[in-house]
């Protein structure tokens, strides 16, 4: 029974599940939605669903993603266990891709707590300048975070109410997405 239940969990396909979630997601707010997944200490783009109102961004389906410079990966470094966070700032350089990039691994653990008590991390143009993101992260069937979701636009539209908006959207559908997954 156990060995069957590992090979049906295998069987499904992140990308088939969220994909529908995510142009749901995409409809609701006008903007682009991204589906990260974790692969060891970076993430990979999977899927994108461009917004009615997006702008050109410089991610494209395949290209790695450091988690630490964006909402979807920092949603996921939040609920990492702790000793894989520490062994993922040990190996890590937190290199500048922006002014705003967070740099220092203090800062960047202070950051994921507020994370964790919120449910949602935000990219203040820490990746790409112009570009604000709002994103949570996906749990498996052992509550582990797989992947993440995020919704992204230009900057100067992200006011406090946006984000607040958005991250409900996006963990009402994170949620549906990490029941499908077992979670």
């Amino acid at each position: 029974m156990i060995e069957y239940g590992s090979f049906v969990l295998r069987r499904f396909n992140i990308r088939d599940i969220a994909h529908d979630h995510l142009v749901d997601i995409m409809k609701r707010t006008g903007e682009t939605v991204h589906l990260i997944l974790k692969d060891g200490f970076e993430g990979v783009y999977i899927d994108k669903v461009e917004g009615e109102q997006s702008i050109p961004m410089v991610s494209r389906l395949g290209m790695k993603v450091d988690l630490y410079s964006t909402a979807s990966g920092k949603s996921i470094l939040a609920f990492v266990p702790e000793k894989e966070l520490k062994e993922y700032l040990k190996i890590v350089e937190l290199k500048p891709k922006t002014p705003n990039t967070i740099t220092n691994p203090r800062v960047l653990k202070r950051e994921l707590e507020k994370i964790r008590k919120r449910g949602y991390a935000v990219d203040n143009e820490e990746n790409e300048i112009g570009i604000m993101c709002v994103g949570v992260p996906i749990f498996d069937h052992n509550g582990y975070p797989v992947a993440g979701v995020s919704i992204s636009g230009v900057a100067r539209k992200f006011t406090e109410e946006k984000i607040e908006e958005y991250s409900d959207v996006l963990k009402e559908k994170a949620e549906e997405i990490s029941r499908k997954l077992g979670y």
